[in-house]
């Protein structure tokens, strides 16, 4: 163990009847039952949902992600995967597992990859980016803002679908930049799929 925490933990395991593990996730993408200015999901979902009101269905929507970012391999650790490995991992009697950190997450991909499936989920037709003076957003427009002056099309979905006022001003766009890190971030994920999970 590398940290402070992962060392006092160490240590004090030598003398008792449990054993751990440290689980590593990358990005986590899942549910959450309140805004997380770290949510991923509930940042692209707020982003999808207002260009739908605001451009209607089967609009082009961009990626809001630099080229250099979206072409970067990077490994997402969905809440729930990360979730039955953490239980996979605690119900495991192999003493050799005990102590040892594991990245979890899946294969390695990337958002230029997996942005028109998401925004198809929307009835949108996902896009890299738009540098046409007619598309609705140019590449590099600030998401925060953009979402901002179109406020009046968020509280029409929190009236007509019953949304928890709020969100949109608590939604952190800047989260978005995760998007553009212009390096690949694989995780090697060898050493739980070596354990059997």
């Amino acid at each position: 163990p590398s940290d402070l925490n992962s060392k006092v933990i160490a240590e004090h395991a030598k003398s008792a009847s449990w054993r751990w593990n440290e689980v590593r996730p990358d990005a986590v993408v899942g549910y959450a039952p309140t805004p997380n200015p770290m949510n991923i999901a509930l940042v692209l979902g707020v982003y999808l949902s207002l260009f739908r009101a605001v451009y209607g269905r089967g609009a082009r929507v961009p990626l809001p992600a630099s080229l250099v970012g979206a072409n970067s391999l990077n490994t997402e650790s969905p809440a729930d995967h990360t979730a039955r490995a953490s239980i996979w991992l605690s119900l495991q009697k192999d003493g050799r597992l005990s102590g040892r950190a594991f990245n979890v997450g899946v294969e390695a991909n990337t958002y230029a990859k997996r942005w028109p499936e998401l925004a198809a989920a929307w009835g949108l037709e996902g896009i890299l980016s738009q540098q046409d003076d007619a598309d609705p957003l140019r590449a590099g427009t600030d998401i925060e803002k953009w979402a901002k002056e179109h406020a009046d099309a968020w509280r029409k979905l929190e009236e007509e679908h019953g949304l928890r006022p709020g969100v949109l001003e608590r939604t952190g766009f800047d989260f978005l930049s995760v998007m553009s890190v212009p390096l690949d971030r694989r995780l090697d994920l060898s050493a739980l799929r070596a354990a059997g999970f």
